[in-house]
């Protein structure tokens, strides 16, 4: 179904939804038409061809409402469009974030508010494993994250052992399919947990926070 046939929908007075998922298969023309108020919505899915189009799209949905974002793209954006993303209310009063694009690390503190986030980060070298561990124990609402680590074989440092001797666990003799690590945040009874995984062109890190 096209937009066209939507945009009547979203005029309808009081028209709200859980989740709404839009998927835009090509350039679109007025993409800032199609949701011409506010919308209501707690979760929202967006496959668009460019960042531009995703925060055309973001910018009609009520910020405090919208509790989970969902983002992909066909075309690969700059890091100018992704700060915009970062400063829009609808991204610092959401809950969930699942961003299909690179951040750097330098990002990471602005996911602090949210409860479980998913996105791609480039790490230069094996002690940014430990940084990043060190800067989400920090984060108050934290319940879980899925980090996807892009590990070229140029990159010669990657291995899970490197992986798992930055965090001081005792490696086992022969091959290594996952490293799982416990980490007590400081002053408190809490813990988080890690399970890092090499999938071949990526390294999944998935962390849990034990209460």
């Amino acid at each position: 179904m096209g937009l066209e046939y939507l945009c009547p929908v979203f005029k309808i007075p009081g028209f709200q939804t859980n989740r709404l998922t839009l998927k835009l298969l090509h350039k679109p023309d007025n993409v800032g038409n199609f949701l011409p108020v506010p919308f209501h919505v707690k979760s929202v899915a967006i496959l668009a061809w460019r960042m531009e189009h995703v925060l055309s799209f973001l910018s009609a949905l009520n910020p405090g409402e919208l509790e989970t974002i969902w983002t992909n793209f066909y075309y690969h954006h700059g890091r100018d469009e992704a700060l915009r993303f970062f400063e829009t209310d609808q991204f610092k009063q959401a809950k969930h974030v699942h961003y299909k694009m690179q951040v750097i690390q330098n990002d990471l503190e602005r996911f602090s508010h949210l409860k479980s986030f998913e996105w791609f980060l480039r790490f230069p070298e094996p002690l940014d494993f430990q940084i990043t561990r060190d800067i989400i124990s920090t984060f108050e609402e934290f319940e879980y994250c899925k980090i996807k680590v892009p590990c070229f074989r140029s990159d010669e440092w990657f291995s899970l052992r490197t992986v798992g001797r930055v965090f001081e666990e005792e490696m086992p003799f022969g091959p290594l399919k996952a490293v799982n690590h416990r980490y007590r945040i400081p002053e408190s009874n809490e813990f988080l947990e890690f399970k890092i995984e090499d999938e071949g062109r990526f390294c999944s890190m998935e962390i849990f926070k034990i209460r």
